[in-house]
């Protein structure tokens, strides 16, 4: 009772140990909390005036920018050159000139030249009433080499198809080189340069070739791409859609640009509109007399300095100040967003934070240490109860039966002489007993504090095994147990003490007459291999836990088996038998199973092999 509360004391000791240890570690975890708090607050507001502060500078330079805008489109409309933007000039539902960026299509096109009334007449009637293809193409072919560009763009096209139609593509192919050469001229009102390639590339289709095909649709879709030409948005999306089924792929191109202008077009009323199309934002400008200039609102906005990003989109998350359109009439919405700075913590509180995780560290290693040792003080106290009550028993034992014998010789109890005999046998037995049980314990000690002095001599291994084996018989009688001994007939010298090595039989045979109950046969065996001795002690018993087998050989330790079954013992036998085994420069090796039994093995070195036997002294 008094070692359970001094265990609950220590385990009280410890929570107090704990919990002291914990109250600076939650002191400074909340400071620091508030410390980095307070900073975090801090930074936030200095980047949301740093943040409006940039807001303001965007709004004045995206104004000056577009009344720049509004300046080149004034040009434009003089007849000036102008950049940095796509500008329209029309009136009504025609489009009278297109200047700076190009665009994919347009809402309207120039007027086309005027072809001569009646010039293709005599040749319509011939590919058209009289169906010859072949005089029609040579019809045509004679005005192709008079009259303006337009005309005989228009007249190289008509060539190209009555060849077509009279089944002679290589004449098709060779008069649309031909129409390629007007260039820009409308034929049907469409490009005479991109008509051409548009022809070759379905003469090849038609032919099979497929490589051909597929070069002229690469040409069309760089060509789409550069702006080359000036297009409606039919003609535009047809020559895409027709690139992409000759090439099998799609034809990367974004015509954003060209339906934010499109959008534009369609208004009359001057002033600024932003218009959103293929997810950008554009702003397009239109004057009172037909001018339009569209841009892509994105490069209206400076540059924002670093950790600020201007944005016309609403954006997610930060710290942020907003610019309304209807605030600074720009038909703008501007953002400027602060994001976190790098490593989201300022460097005080990562200094803060750090000091608190090392004392977090120090504290956890120290609570840690101090539990292992709280519990290693508990297990060992555990232990020595253990080992107190285990000798106290061991003592009684003998002890009592001693009292008991002699009392009744003393009062005269025993009448017969062979009754008396019997008295004194069991008396001297456990006087032997009570004697070895005392040697172990002063043995045990002296072996621990390496007092004890070992006597090495040469000694016959077998025959000090059959020694002990004969005194330890009438032990084993009395338990109702029979030991077998098994000596191989070669010489098994070693160099050691007798009386410890005789004491480590015995208390091996011991054990195994203990944890054998129900079991009669222990096997005491002494044998040779290589230059090595060994001596085994088998049994049949109760057999030994994995996790046990390496802890029964520490001191005042017992294994569960003996505990359930109240198995006598002290728990120093192995611990003193392993001590002087690797004295005498060697080891014992335990195999077991549970419910098959054990075999404890000493491995002595043989005599001159190197034994390495020592002096405890």
């Amino acid at each position: 009772m008094k070692r359970d509360c001094s265990a609950d004391g220590r385990l009280r000791l410890l929570l107090l140990l704990v919990a002291v240890m914990a109250l600076p570690v939650c002191g400074v975890a909340w400071l620091s909390w508030k410390v980095v708090e307070q900073d975090r607050l801090v930074d936030r507001q200095r980047r949301q005036e740093r943040c409006d502060t940039v807001a303001e500078a965007a709004v004045a330079e995206v104004g000056r920018r577009a009344l720049e805008l509004e300046r080149d489109l004034q040009r434009f409309e003089r007849g000036e050159s102008a950049g940095g933007a796509a500008f329209l000039l029309g009136s009504g539902d025609r489009l009278i000139r297109a200047g700076g960026e190009r665009l994919a299509f347009y809402a309207a096109l120039p007027s086309e030249g005027r072809i001569p009334e009646g010039a293709f007449a005599a040749a319509e009637r011939l590919e058209f009433a009289a169906k010859q293809p072949r005089a029609a193409a040579a019809a045509y072919q004679d005005l192709a080499e008079l009259g303006p560009a337009e005309a005989r763009a228009e007249a190289w096209l008509r060539v190209a198809r009555c060849w077509r139609q009279a089944g002679r593509p290589k004449d098709a192919l060779s008069a649309y080189a031909r129409l390629e050469r007007e260039g820009a001229a409308p034929a049907a009102g469409e490009p005479a340069e991109m008509l051409a390639w548009f022809g070759a590339g379905e003469v090849y289709a038609e032919l099979g070739q497929r490589e051909d095909a597929a070069r002229q649709a690469s040409r069309i879709a760089e060509a789409l791409r550069a702006r080359r030409w000036l297009l409606t948005r039919t003609s535009y999306e047809w020559m895409r859609q027709r690139c992409e089924e000759w090439l099998a792929r799609r034809v990367d191109d974004d015509p954003a640009m060209a339906e934010a202008a499109e959008a534009g077009w369609v208004r009359t009323d001057p002033g600024r509109e932003v218009i959103r199309a293929g997810g950008g934002l554009f702003l397009a400008v239109r004057s009172g007399t037909g001018g339009l200039a569209v841009v892509n609102a994105s490069r209206l906005l400076p540059a924002g300095p670093e950790g600020i990003t201007l944005a016309l989109d609403h954006p997610n998350g930060g710290v942020r100040a907003v610019r309304s359109a209807e605030a600074h009439g720009l038909a703008l919405t501007i953002y400027a967003l602060a994001g976190d700075p790098a490593g989201g913590l300022s460097a005080q509180a990562k200094l803060v934070l750090a000091a608190l995780g090392l004392m977090t560290l120090f504290t956890l290693a120290g609570g840690y240490w101090a539990t292992r040792l709280v519990n290693k003080e508990l297990a060992v106290a555990r232990l020595q109860s253990d080992f107190v009550a285990a000798v106290s028993h061991e003592f009684r034992s003998p002890v009592t039966a001693l009292m008991q014998m002699s009392e009744m010789l003393v009062r005269g109890r025993i009448s017969s002489d062979e009754r008396r005999g019997q008295f004194y046998e069991n008396m001297l037995a456990e006087s032997k007993r009570l004697h070895r049980l005392v040697e172990n314990l002063l043995n045990f000690g002296r072996l621990e504090t390496g007092r004890y002095e070992y006597r090495f001599e040469e000694l016959d291994l077998g025959g000090l095994a059959g020694v002990v084996a004969d005194e330890f018989r009438g032990e084993a009688a009395r338990q109702e147990h029979e030991l077998e001994l098994r000596v191989e007939q070669e010489t098994a010298v070693v160099r050691g003490d007798r009386e410890a090595l005789g004491r480590v039989v015995w208390n091996l045979l011991d054990n195994a007459v203990k944890y054998s109950p129900g079991r009669k046969m222990v096997w005491l065996e002494v044998g040779r291999r290589e230059n090595e001795v060994t001596l085994s002690v088998r049994d049949e018993g109760l057999g030994i836990a994995v996790d046990e087998r390496a802890e029964i050989f520490r001191k005042f330790v017992r294994g569960a088996a003996a505990r359930e079954q109240s198995i006598r013992g002290t728990g120093v036998g192995l611990a003193l038998s392993r001590m002087a085994v690797e004295a005498h420069g060697g080891r014992i090796e335990v195999e077991s199973k549970l419910g098959e039994g054990s075999t404890f093995r000493v491995v002595l070195p043989l005599k001159g092999a190197g034994d390495g036997t020592h002096s405890g002294g």
